[in-house]
């Protein structure tokens, strides 16, 4: 009889939860099409030296290799959130990339000329919406706020998301509505992703010692060579970021050498954050 309750109260709340929902992202989204060009300019406008450095590393938070090898560096013990943030990051990222040309909207620096905009980096002129950077980082974001259980860490998993957006209005290669757009890519694909955590923890936990020793080397193995890459050839780097990003580079690198020399027992299986 409890059981026959509690599935009548979550058949309810989908019922009116999700048109709700659908109706709130529909407005929203409308508002910021109203004002998109407007919002863009205040925004875009808002600049200085020093948030010029600032808003270059933040934006490079949502590319791609950079959000990998964090993620790889910041959480080693919780393969669970590994996988399910690059399976988010590269679903959401294939939505990007196929809808990008379908769209094929100009960016900023295509439709005002130079003086009136700042750009920092390359000024593209296509493939504006949506915006991919955005869709990276809170598809990501997304899955740590999901996964995680600690108040800290999942703020700073919101945060990314909302500064990385920000971030693309404000090097001047992104409208607030690619940003809108990209982000609610990111939550569908997060909240896709992260419906399967207990599968992924139960197919983790069922591993044998080998397969897991397995796991944790190819998992080194990736960071190692992503690490390397970034240090020494990654071409798309924000200017001013390249220093920090070669850092990141030789701290992943140097870190999935140790670990695969030190061969811990099911590392990147266990922990809880």
């Amino acid at each position: 009889m409890k059981k026959d309750k509690n599935d009548s109260c979550l058949l309810f709340r989908g019922v009116y939860l999700l048109p709700a929902v659908v109706i709130a992202v529909g407005v929203f989204g409308w508002i910021i099409r109203r004002v998109n060009t407007a919002l863009f300019l205040w925004i875009n406008s808002h600049n200085s030296g020093r948030l010029d450095i600032i808003m270059t590393h933040i934006t490079s938070l949502g590319d791609g290799l950079i959000l990998c090898l964090l993620l790889f560096f910041l959480f080693p013990r919780r393969a669970d959130i590994t996988i399910l943030s690059m399976e988010a990051y590269i679903t959401s990222g294939l939505a990007v990339n196929i809808l990008k040309p379908l769209f094929d909207l100009p960016r900023p620096p295509a439709l005002f000329s130079p003086e009136l905009i700042h750009v920092i980096g390359s000024a593209y002129k296509r493939g504006s919406f949506p915006s991919g950077h955005t869709a990276s980082a809170v598809a990501a974001g997304l899955v740590l706020f999901l996964l995680l259980r600690s108040p800290m860490w999942r703020f700073c998993a919101i945060l990314l998301g909302l500064l990385v957006g920000y971030s693309r209005v404000y090097v001047g290669v992104h409208f607030p509505l690619d940003v809108y757009a990209g982000g609610l890519l990111g939550a569908l694909t997060a909240w896709v992703a992260a419906r399967r955590q207990k599968k992924i923890r139960k197919w983790l936990n069922d591993l044998s010692l080998k397969g897991r020793r397995a796991l944790r080397n190819c998992s080194m193995l990736l960071m190692l060579a992503a690490g390397l890459y970034l240090l020494l050839w990654y071409p798309e780097v924000m200017p001013g970021v390249e220093l920090s990003a070669k850092l990141l580079g030789m701290s992943a690198a140097l870190m999935a050498a140790y670990q695969l020399a030190k061969d811990v027992e099911g590392f990147g299986i266990r922990g809880q954050l």
